[in-house]
């Protein structure tokens, strides 16, 4: 069941944790508890994880189907690391960087 408006582009669905992304793919975006207070702890938004994950400025495979999504913001990187599991996109971690040469 779909509940409250997150974005234009994703739903908060009746799952505290998952949201329904609404762009190019119909897939649930599911926060940890680990990222979800990383995001917490950063000043991360949950729009800004989904606005990152929909359009990144670069997307990373890293080993085990773990993805980085990678999306600048004045002069910040703003990191998503998540993976795919059944049709769902796991959000792992996020975190925020100015250390652009040692991550892009």
């Amino acid at each position: 069941m779909i509940g409250n408006i997150v974005s234009r582009s994703a739903y908060v669905s009746s799952r505290e944790n998952t949201f329904v992304s609404r762009k190019n793919w119909i897939m649930r975006i599911i926060l940890t508890n680990h990222a979800r207070m990383r995001a917490k702890e950063r000043w991360i938004g949950i729009k800004d994880i989904i606005s990152i994950i929909e359009s990144p400025d670069i997307v990373e495979k890293q080993p085990e189907n773990i993805f980085c999504f990678k999306k600048l913001w004045n002069q910040y990187l703003t990191l998503v690391y998540a993976r795919d599991e059944e049709g769902n996109r796991v959000v792992i971690t996020v975190f925020k960087t100015s250390k652009l040469k040692k991550y892009m």
